[in-house]
């Protein structure tokens, strides 16, 4: 992703200052899932920038999830890259979605390499860090 589209979700400005740069989710490690029906869902990310000293958990905030395809999650879930764009026009999913799609509906796209993969449809997202390593490094 561009640096304009990490500025346009709310929270993207912020990580993007920490660390100096647009941040990089290669070898990027998804440390929890948090599914929930009817209120935010999360998903936190351990990355680090080019600098391998300064480290940040991610968590993206994620709101009326209407559609996801997840799979493969294992003890360690390390990720080639994190995708997130306007929700394309997806025939052969319409019939999950609970409801009309919405110009400002999101996709996010986790790229595997080892462990969790998939996509994840909903009506918005954004995001909150931590800086340093997660707590069970």
């Amino acid at each position: 992703m561009d640096e304009k589209s990490w500025r346009a979700i709310p929270g993207g400005e912020a990580l993007i200052a920490y660390f100096g740069h647009v941040p990089f989710f290669h070898d990027g490690e998804i440390t929890q899932v948090v599914l929930n029906r009817r209120s935010t869902s999360t998903i936190s990310i351990h990355i680090w920038g080019m600098d391998p000293v300064k480290h940040a958990v991610v968590t993206l905030l994620i709101d009326d999830i209407i559609d996801l395809e997840l799979e493969n999650f294992s003890p360690q879930n390390v990720i080639g890259d994190l995708i997130i764009r306007p929700l394309p026009e997806r025939d052969d999913r319409r019939d999950y979605y609970p409801r009309s799609q919405t110009e400002s509906d999101v996709e996010i796209v986790f790229v595997p390499i080892y462990g969790l993969a998939g996509v994840l449809r909903a009506g918005s997202v954004s995001l909150t860090f931590v800086p340093g390593k997660p707590r069970d490094a």
